[in-house]
């Protein structure tokens, strides 16, 4: 718990995009009904990123930073889909290959890559999560408009071009 704590007083970008995606993620699933996306590093099944999506092409990524086209925000953690395929996949996704990186899942789903100890896995200690949570919430509340799909944008105060860390 000690390794999240300057993150729950720090900045809540730093928060959501360093360790807390999760959090965010499940606060604007409920909030808003998008479906989860779960962006997985490796084939061993280590979680990069937990974001929530909507739309048909352009597909928007939803998470900390606000709306972004989901191409663009995977290309901020080095994946790269070919157009041809986004323009021939439904909800911008090719048909799933033997290996995708990049899941559908749910909340239940979700909950198995939880841990309480850092390391691999979600970090979901009930203290790191009911903080998180209502960070979630008043950030959402903050920049509603940014989330709730009426400005299909960044938020003011996302950094562009930001490079993700080892855990978001």
């Amino acid at each position: 718990m000690e390794k999240y704590q300057p993150l729950l007083h720090g900045d809540p970008i730093d928060l959501f995009a360093e360790g807390g995606c999760h959090v965010f993620a499940i606060a604007l699933q409920e909030r808003f009904g998008y479906p989860l996306r779960l962006l997985r590093k490796d084939e061993d099944g280590s979680v990069s990123h937990v974001y929530c999506y909507c739309g048909v092409e352009p597909c928007y990524a939803v998470d900390v930073l606000g709306h972004t086209e989901e191409r663009a925000r995977l290309w901020d953690f080095g994946l790269q889909r070919p157009v041809h395929e986004l323009a021939n996949a439904g909800l911008g996704y090719p048909a799933p290959s033997s290996w995708d990186p990049v899941i559908d899942i749910t909340v239940n789903e979700l909950r198995q890559h939880f841990t309480v100890k850092p390391g691999k896995g979600l970090f979901a200690h009930r203290n790191f999560m009911v903080a998180a949570r209502i960070s979630a919430e008043e950030r959402i509340s903050k920049y509603l408009e940014f989330y709730d799909g009426s400005s299909k944008c960044r938020t003011p105060d996302a950094r562009v071009g930001r490079a993700p860390t080892k855990n978001d």
